[in-house]
């Protein structure tokens, strides 16, 4: 929750275990806030990620169409680690499915951390060659299009050609990704811009999709998504909602823990 914060967002926590999944929006959010709701799911297995999140997916599905009072639907934003640690993959997987397509960026340039070809570089050293994966992913590769393809979804990539190209082909290039069943779209990004070019462009489609990101991606949704000037900068009516941040890492309880 601290890039929501950082962007101007006030953030409130809760926790999947501890019987406040429902009601979601029991305390009124405005659209410039943030829920960060806590998993856990980290270092669980795959098989116990996945029914997790189904199960937060349940319980989200009815705010992810607008009401009956015309209300938009919650901006669904899946926090990922920009090195890949965790069961991320099936945990995206399980929230598909209802969210729609998923728009995978775990880029984090402000921390040396960049996509390319559908890989994550680590300070310009692929992903596979540092001390963070092997710890975790010992001979495994970190191919992002592999990884969601072994949790069941159908991949494209999203090249830096398209992304820093014309606005228009680019949101035409993430409908036609959609329409032709891919469920989960590759971004490549270098740079800080690179991001703020997507989280513009994507806040403003009609098409259902969600957010999986790190730190990075989720620092420039926060700044559009729901402030004050988001209707001046061009933003639809549906990007005036608060946003729904999932988090996996335990250490969001403690940190809450930390400051009573």
């Amino acid at each position: 929750g601290l890039q929501f914060h950082h962007g101007g967002r006030r953030v409130q926590i809760r926790f999947a275990d501890d019987g406040s999944l429902l009601p979601l929006w029991e305390d009124n959010l405005s659209v410039s806030d943030t829920l960060v709701l806590t998993t856990e799911t980290r270092h669980a297995t795959d098989e116990q990620a996945e029914y997790v999140l189904r199960e937060v997916g349940r319980a989200i599905a009815p705010f992810a169409s607008p009401d009956s009072d015309g209300n938009p639907p919650i901006i669904l934003f899946k926090k990922i680690d920009s090195t890949l640690r965790g069961n991320w993959a099936a945990e995206v997987a399980a929230l598909q499915t209802m969210a729609g397509l998923a728009i995978v960026a775990p880029a984090f340039p402000a921390t040396g951390r960049t996509t390319l070809d559908g890989r994550v570089w680590v300070n310009g050293q692929p992903l596979e060659s540092t001390d963070t994966w092997q710890l975790e992913h010992a001979g495994r590769c970190a191919d992002i299009d592999g990884l969601l393809a072994e949790a069941g979804l159908r991949t494209a990539p999203l090249k830096l050609e398209v992304l820093r190209g014309d606005v228009e082909a680019l949101a035409e290039h993430i409908h036609a990704a959609a329409r032709s069943g891919v469920q989960a779209l590759i971004v490549d990004a270098q740079t800080v811009q690179d991001l703020r070019i997507l989280a513009q462009v994507t806040l403003k489609l009609d098409q259902p999709l969600y957010w999986v990101g790190s730190g990075g991606l989720a620092r420039e949704i926060a700044q559009l998504a729901g402030l004050p000037d988001a209707l001046s900068d061009g933003l639809p009516a549906a990007a005036q909602a608060p946003i729904l941040a999932l988090v996996g890492n335990e250490m969001v309880r403690n940190r809450r823990h930390d400051q009573n």
